[in-house]
């Protein structure tokens, strides 16, 4: 049944993240691997799947000790590194703000890798706290229009501190990209005495509405 299912694959899920802590690496991408299998064409849609962006995605998962549940997120992923492929061919560096454990950052280093052999890391930024979200002010608890479920996922969320990763376990994801320049500290104080550039593409995504707006006021104007 699909309850069993899902009760598999979150015993499985626990399983990787144990080996991934211990560092067993080929143990945690055999987990992982079963884990996409077992849920291939039942809670894991096949249609529209790119699959070289797939097993990027899987790579970046085994790396970053990201969780594939809940299987749906892929496609997000998928349309980032598709938005992300638009910009081939624009001068200006590449940026996320909001990295968490790293895992959409090292998919885009990953897609600029393949398409650019020997390139390590170089013009690609990373901002986070790495100390999770900053306090959640009024409009971040604000949950008026959503569905009582979505409501709750919200508010379960938005607490100080949330999906916290430390720097240097983060950086240490992301060895064969040893050029990416890692900003910790809290926007947009962690913009202030940046050297000005001009990027291609920023990845918005720290939860909050305040470091979100001053994402957008301090990278709008230096896009390309």
């Amino acid at each position: 049944s699909e309850s069993a299912l899902r009760q598999a694959v979150d015993l499985l899920d626990a399983c990787y993240f144990h080996y991934w802590q211990q560092k067993s690496h080929a143990e945690a991408t055999a987990a992982l691997e079963l884990i996409f299998d077992m849920a291939r064409g039942r809670l894991f849609a096949d249609g529209g799947i790119d699959a070289p962006v797939l097993e990027r995605y899987k790579r970046a998962l085994a790396a970053t000790g990201s969780s594939p549940v809940p299987f749906s997120r892929y496609f997000r992923h998928q349309n980032l590194i598709r938005l992300f492929a638009l910009t081939d061919g624009v001068e200006g560096d590449a940026a996320e703000c909001g990295c968490a454990r790293g895992l959409s950052s090292l998919e885009l280093c990953l897609a600029i890798g393949e398409a650019t052999p020997g390139w390590r890391g170089d013009g690609f930024h990373v901002f986070d706290s790495f100390q999770g979200l900053s306090e959640p002010q009024a409009q971040d608890l604000d949950t008026s229009g959503m569905e009582a479920s979505e409501a709750r996922r919200v508010l379960s969320m938005m607490h100080r501190g949330n999906m916290a990763s430390p720097l240097e376990q983060v950086r240490a994801a992301f060895h064969d990209f040893p050029g990416v320049a890692f900003h910790p500290g809290w926007i947009p104080e962690s913009f202030a005495g940046l050297p000005e550039r001009g990027y291609r593409f920023v990845h918005v995504d720290v939860d909050l509405y305040q470091p979100t707006l001053d994402a957008f006021d301090y990278f709008y104007p230096r896009l390309a």
